[in-house]
């Protein structure tokens, strides 16, 4: 009897066992179509912006980690949560990101063109030869983000904060970062021609290779920052020093290096 019963216990068990493969391959069959499905949304045309942010963020959940085909322009996605999203080459062009959360995600090689980013953090994000051309960044958080080779020209980045962001190589042409803090950035080699620099936190900032031709520098610490040459730091000493509507506080930081150049 007791053999019976072990021989129907390990009958039943083999049963629930089979069963439950069962439902997991069903599962994981229904679970791949569904995200063949969404994968279709955002790649083939006729869909709406609003069916494709849906689409996107169902397939973050499925753990997507290839955009390359993916159409996500013009989404609107404010206040959206991407934390840590494994979201290289995706191609977010012309869409609306505001206080958005994009800490520690992976954006290299993105196309972030003329996109709305006001407010949004990315701190400790990987941007690693993003496209960011007229993307407007004000007051966003992009402190100890990965920018080398960025291409970063004519972007809008009036107060954002950049402390010990790594922009080196980055194309910043025409870019205005006017109130930005970039004290700490890696800047060197960066293409900063016509780049507004305007009551800009400099400190400690490196420039080494640096292109600034016709930058304007008005009101900012540049005094502060490292990798100017003797020569660089005579022309900007004579064209940029502070206005007279200049913060006391500045005037006063470069009074004090003036003191200490004049006692070495």
């Amino acid at each position: 009897m007791r053999a019976l019963a072990w021989l129907g216990f390990l009958a039943l068990f083999a049963l629930v066992t089979a069963n439950l493969w069962l439902l997991n391959q069903a599962a994981e069959r229904q679970r791949l179509a569904d995200q063949e499905h969404l994968f279709w949304v955002i790649c083939q045309p006729g869909h709406s912006a609003e069916d494709r942010a849906e689409a996107f963020l169902k397939l973050l959940v499925l753990r997507n980690r290839e955009w390359r085909s993916a159409d996500l322009s013009g989404l609107k996605l404010p206040g959206v949560n991407l934390a840590e999203a494994p979201l290289a080459y995706t191609d977010f062009r012309r869409s609306v990101f505001s206080r958005a959360n994009f800490n520690g995600a992976f954006l290299n090689q993105a196309f972030l063109q003329l996109c709305d980013l006001t407010d949004s953090s990315f701190v400790g994000a990987d941007l690693t030869g993003v496209d960011l051309y007229r993307a407007n960044l004000a007051n966003a958080d992009l402190n100890r983000a990965k920018l080398p080779g960025a291409r970063l020209q004519e972007l809008k980045a009036h107060g954002a904060q950049f402390v010990v962001a790594d922009m080196g190589n980055a194309d910043l042409v025409m870019s205005d970062l006017t109130g930005a803090n970039l004290s700490g950035a890696n800047l060197e080699g960066a293409d900063m021609a016509g780049a507004i620099l305007r009551k800009t936190n400099l400190s400690l900032a490196r420039f080494v290779g640096a292109n600034y031709d016709d930058a304007d520098f008005t009101d900012c610490n540049w005094w502060r920052a490292r990798g100017f040459d003797a020569a660089a730091i005579s022309i900007l000493n004579n064209q940029f020093p502070p206005t007279k509507d200049a913060p006391d506080k500045l005037k006063q930081d470069y009074q004090e290096w003036l003191n200490e150049i004049g006692a070495k």
